[in-house]
């Protein structure tokens, strides 16, 4: 099996950028700036903005580690699970437990 390819430029550069502006929309929700006006236009905009947000987050942040993988031991029946986004789902739970 082949070693993962390391994370393009590209990569780096979209994942640095989306990077900022998430952390952008971080600030705003716990300062209270969001444009809630706005975004009351929009069904479930609360549900739709935390997938996408959450889903772009973990596929750069897999890209950028170079798709590493987490071994499975016996008692989860030997799969192999993603590291970033593992990692990420615990940073996610703890965020939204502290809303």
């Amino acid at each position: 099996m082949n070693a993962p390819a390391s994370p393009s430029k590209k990569i780096a550069i979209i994942a640095g950028g989306y990077g900022l502006c998430f952390m952008g929309v971080l600030w705003a929700a716990y300062s209270d700036r969001l444009p809630l006006d706005l975004l009351a236009q929009f069904p479930n905009y609360d549900k739709v903005g935390h997938v996408v947000l959450y889903c772009a987050a973990s596929y750069l942040g897999h890209r950028l580690c170079g798709q590493k993988h987490f071994k499975g031991s016996s008692w989860l029946g030997g799969i192999s699970l993603p590291g970033f986004p593992g990692l990420f789902t615990l940073f996610t739970v703890t965020e939204e437990l502290l809303q």
